[in-house]
């Protein structure tokens, strides 16, 4: 997991360091190695997660959750093979969870194991029946109550390995594959590329396919994103708007997509500020959040946008030498959400609890664009907007590579004056964020 991390983080300039939004937490992991790698919140008070390790160690795995909101974490072992890594954790209650594991060699093939009991004992579901083929390689599930699940895997001759559970995993379904489209060539998903909301999946690919779902895994459409190399996380803020990442091999480059039709189609966009490479989008909100591990000469951090995705607004850095990074994030509302990092040498820390509040606005709205004129300028711009201004209202001004020039606390201005003399000529973007709205535009500054 580290190996592959340092391949696909780039360094790219941070804003300054601003205040911590993160409580570091005590997963319990003893395992030396351990670190959690994906989190399933089920509401304010309970959480799970799993440990995952370097690949070949021959030792246990591991698992944690809370039932009290992160103040305390409870670790237990998980029955996975050795040499099979954790994929995924999927939470129903405090007693109820499902976990997916692969195998890191060859022979692969995958396993999904239940508890019911909260951990006190863990069961094989499918066991001969999914994921058997010496190719298998299981990248995720997904239950959406006790009974009904998915799960899936990279193609196997030519055909995406997908399966459904009406019955808690006591018996899997193959999804037909004339209901999926036919795999491109050496084509497969990462473990981190799919996101669920009510009915619908979606699943990026290594060769920049999204497909996606509407019906709990049963039929698939799918889309290639052009230019976009491996397309790794996929989120959606909700049925319809979403934002995907394509990384590119061969020039490390991070490409940002943006789709307003629940992935039908997508457009390719320049996100102002950092978004870091793992992200979420907060439920109900138009808030994404994103972090990233630092590794050798980078930073990692996290970030967050008000605007999903069109502009980022940094939360925490962290530097080449620090103890401590993110691995994963997700939130379950505005609340309540969690980072996963390295656990220390003294089994500490390890789980990153959100601190609410810390964005300040409860809900985004879209207010529409924000009237700059003149348009193009070359000193001055007068900036208005179709909503109401507060004293907590802040601009900020970036350039078309993300670099933020410019970030002002307005003080109640319906209408404002901007000095851009000390800017290059060029593109930038404008974005006001008041209330619970924000309003955006670009401008051109032509001497």
């Amino acid at each position: 997991m580290k190996c592959l991390l340092t391949l696909i983080f780039l360094s790219l300039l941070r804003p300054p360091l601003q205040a911590q939004s993160w409580t570091m937490q005590n997963v319990g992991f003893q395992k030396i190695g351990a670190d959690p790698f994906k989190v399933s919140i089920v509401d304010a008070n309970v959480a799970w997660t799993i440990g995952d390790y370097h690949l070949g160690e021959q030792v246990d795995r591991e698992f944690s959750k809370t039932i009290d909101g992160g103040i305390s974490w409870q670790a237990g072992t998980l029955p996975v093979p050795a040499n099979y890594s954790c994929v995924s954790v999927c939470a129903i209650d405090e007693n109820i969870a499902y976990i997916d594991c692969y195998q890191a060699t060859a022979p692969f093939g995958g396993h999904v194991y239940r508890t019911l009991d909260g951990g006190t004992t863990w069961n094989e579901t499918g066991a001969n029946v999914i994921f058997t083929d010496p190719a298998s390689v299981c990248d995720g599930i997904y239950f959406w109550n006790a009974a009904e699940g998915f799960a899936f895997g990279d193609p196997v001759n030519g055909e995406w390995e997908m399966y459904t559970t009406a019955d808690s995993g006591n018996t899997w379904t193959a999804v037909p594959a004339e209901n999926i489209p036919d795999a491109a060539a050496n084509d497969w998903a990462y473990p981190k590329s799919y996101t669920v909301i009510d009915s619908c999946i979606w699943i990026g690919s290594h060769q920049g396919y999204i497909y996606k779902s509407m019906d709990r895994g049963m039929h698939w459409t799918s889309v290639q994103l052009t230019d976009a190399g491996f397309v790794q996380p996929v989120f959606f803020s909700d049925k319809k708007t979403g934002i995907a990442i394509g990384y590119s091999w061969s020039t490390g480059a991070l490409n940002y997509f943006r789709t307003s039709d629940g992935g039908d189609t997508w457009t390719a966009f320049v996100a102002g500020g950092r978004p870091y490479f793992f992200f979420t989008a907060i439920p109900g909100t138009n808030y994404l959040v994103s972090c990233e591990d630092n590794v050798i000469d980078q930073e990692g951090g996290s970030s967050y946008s008000a605007d999903t995705g069109k502009t980022w607004i940094p939360i925490d850095t962290i530097g080449d030498g620090c103890d401590y990074g993110y691995f994963w994030v997700t939130f379950h509302d505005i609340n309540t959400g969690y980072a996963t990092g390295f656990v220390n040498a003294d089994h500490t820390g390890g789980i990153f609890k959100w601190n609410p509040g810390n964005l300040g606005i409860h809900e985004i709205k879209t207010a529409g664009e924000l009237k700059v004129y003149p348009n193009p300028s070359s000193d001055v711009v007068e900036v208005s907007g179709d909503f109401s201004f507060s004293s907590q209202n802040l601009l900020r001004v970036f350039d078309m590579n993300g670099k933020l020039h410019k970030e002002i606390q307005l003080d109640g201005e319906k209408e404002f004056t901007l000095n851009v003399s000390d800017l290059q000529p060029g593109i930038y973007s404008i974005s006001v964020i008041a209330s619970n709205e924000v309003s955006q535009s670009k401008f051109i500054i032509s001497r």
